[in-house]
């Protein structure tokens, strides 16, 4: 899990027993910008490989370590040095990640207010958004389904909005508004549901919560000031 004001990573069996932990000095809670250290490590995505990729907010980059935490790479502004950038490839203040089944690297980089895409190792691939259909004002999240759809949590504009792999925007059932405040992240898949984090579990439902507040029942909510809901089509 990302323990983002401690920053560092920190993992743990499914019964949540402590295994390791890693980031300065070995995770000791002091920030850092050498490789393999945080300045609030936010999200984290595991690939079908292995490989973990963690985003660097305030370091405005992503990480990338092998399945036994050693330090792979990293990218951002100036090979991820430090700075915020506008660039491809570059963040400011990249909060989370996702890994689809095929490998590419999903990344919500907030106050550029877009998505960007790279491929395994890094490279990049495209980017989008901008406030209409699939444009986005602070996106929070990202998460991509087994069938490849993507989903972001579009903050400021209080949403989630879907999208096809080729970042086509899904007309229909794609977008569910809250009224007052704005989802915060999304993930999709089985595994465990740490934070603020929407998921997709095995009714095939998407689940969206703030900081407080996450249900899993197969439908979706986004939880704030008001509750909204409804059901998600077309996933895995």
């Amino acid at each position: 899990m990302a323990d983002g004001s401690n920053h560092r990573i920190q993992r743990f069996s499914a019964v949540g027993t402590f295994l390791g932990k890693w980031g300065r000095n070995g995770g000791t809670g002091a920030a850092g910008t050498g490789d393999g250290e945080f300045n609030i490590a936010r999200g984290i995505a595991v690939s079908g490989a292995g490989q973990v990729y963690v985003t660097d907010v305030s370091n405005h980059r992503i990480q990338r370590f092998d399945a036994g935490e050693a330090f792979v790479n990293k990218w951002g502004r100036n090979g991820g040095d430090g700075t915020a950038g506008t660039g491809d490839g570059e963040f400011f203040d990249p909060f989370y990640v996702a890994v689809s089944g095929t490998g590419k690297v999903y990344v919500a980089d907030l106050s550029n207010n877009r998505i960007q895409r790279f491929d395994a190792a890094g490279v990049y691939d495209t980017k989008w958004g901008g406030s209409g259909n699939g444009e986005f004002i602070a996106p929070t999240g990202v998460a991509v389904s087994g069938t490849g759809e993507i989903y972001v949590a579009d903050f400021t504009n209080h949403r989630i909005q879907r999208f096809f792999d080729s970042e086509e925007w899904v007309l229909g059932t794609n977008t569910f508004v809250d009224d007052a405040v704005g989802p915060t992240s999304v993930a999709i898949g089985s595994g465990q549901i740490l934070g603020t984090s929407l998921t997709l579990d095995s009714s095939k439902g998407l689940v969206v919560g703030d900081t407080t507040s996450i249900r899993a029942d197969g439908t979706l909510h986004i939880d704030g000031g008001s509750l909204t809901t409804g059901t998600i089509e077309g996933d895995n």
